[in-house]
């Protein structure tokens, strides 16, 4: 019986140590399930990190590629226009800033020089002043034709300094467009030439240009409409045939462009762009019965010319205006790496 007993105490005291030992490891369990679960969410959180990082660093990636790109296209166009303007050529970036008195002196000289050169070419002209001018220097005073600049003919306002020298810009573009006209004709041919426009220089000029401010042809395209372009436009209209109008198109060079020409034939008009064929004839239409649309006969061209001036293409540049100037710096280890 004392046996017995003996045996109940040592069950009751094992199976109050198994109670403390359960309670106790209950406990840590709980604490290590909390703890798994609090992992649990981290890991998640991390795993959600991770796709928006990847999601962000695809973003990037795309975005530097597009502006290697447009900085590579940027460089092209860069390029492109640097040939186009000729700088060393082009009478833009070649113009010395002279007083406007000095300016007016000059302009007397050049159209004095163009009407000797015209003289000697055998050119007749047809505008609608035909009084002698005072810009010819010799005895002969052979017609009142001025060259785009008959509201100075005798008269010089009082010019601001830029608005004078554009003008002087103007007077040596008009004297380049002028020689292209005459190459265009033989030596026996007598050429006829009835007005030169251009754009007015400033807001003088506009008060005294008249009727030699240009009027643009209608649907015109300029390549100054891309807004990264700056450039002057002018017009010569003269009487010729075919193989003078195509004597001229062969002698245009950049920066010069030809925009349009107009033609008028016989109480018609017919209009051709930049993009149409000048000079469509039997031998190159398949229907043999279509007439040429420029016949070698007498007609009278208008042709407006884009002289080129400026051009701003310089992307990074011009995102660096809004704001943005390390673009470089922080594109530079990518872009070493792509180069």
């Amino acid at each position: 019986m004392k046996l017995f007993y003996t045996w109940i105490g040592i069950c009751v005291v094992i199976l109050t140590a198994l109670l403390i030992l359960y309670f106790s490891k209950k406990s840590d369990y709980e604490d290590l399930l909390s703890d798994l679960k609090i992992l649990s969410g981290k890991e998640e959180d991390l795993s959600s990190q991770s796709v928006v990082h990847d999601l962000l660093n695809h973003d990037l990636n795309i975005a530097k590629n597009e502006w290697f790109n447009w900085n590579k296209l940027s460089k092209n166009q860069s390029n492109f226009w640097r040939s186009y303007l000729d700088e060393s050529n082009n009478i833009y970036f070649n113009q010395s800033n002279k007083s406007s008195s000095s300016i007016n002196t000059e302009l007397t000289r050049l159209i004095s020089q163009l009407l000797r050169e015209c003289e000697k070419s055998n050119v007749n002209f047809i505008s609608e002043n035909n009084t002698p001018s005072p810009f010819l220097e010799t005895d002969q005073k052979t017609s009142g034709f001025s060259f785009g600049f008959s509201g100075y003919d005798g008269f010089w306002p009082s010019f601001e300094k830029e608005e004078a020298n554009r003008i002087s810009v103007q007077s040596k573009i008009i004297k380049q467009i002028v020689e292209i006209f005459l190459n265009s004709f033989k030596h026996h041919e007598s050429p006829t030439l009835y007005s030169i426009k251009r754009e007015a220089a400033g807001q003088i000029d506009r008060k005294y240009i008249n009727d030699d401010l240009i009027t643009l042809n209608t649907g015109i395209s300029l390549l100054r409409s891309v807004k990264f372009l700056d450039s002057q436009v002018f017009e010569i209209s003269f009487m010729g045939k075919t193989d003078n109008l195509r004597s001229f198109i062969n002698q245009i060079r950049a920066p010069f462009s030809l925009r349009s020409i107009l033609v008028n034939r016989d109480g018609t008009t017919s209009e051709l762009s930049e993009q149409a064929s000048f000079f469509a004839s039997k031998e190159t239409t398949s229907d043999q019965n279509i007439l040429p649309i420029i016949r070698n006969i007498d007609s009278i061209f208008i042709i407006q010319l884009e002289y080129i001036t400026e051009a701003n293409v310089d992307l990074f540049k011009y995102l660096s205006s809004y704001g943005q100037n390390d673009l470089e710096r922080f594109f530079s280890e990518d872009y070493i790496t792509l180069k």
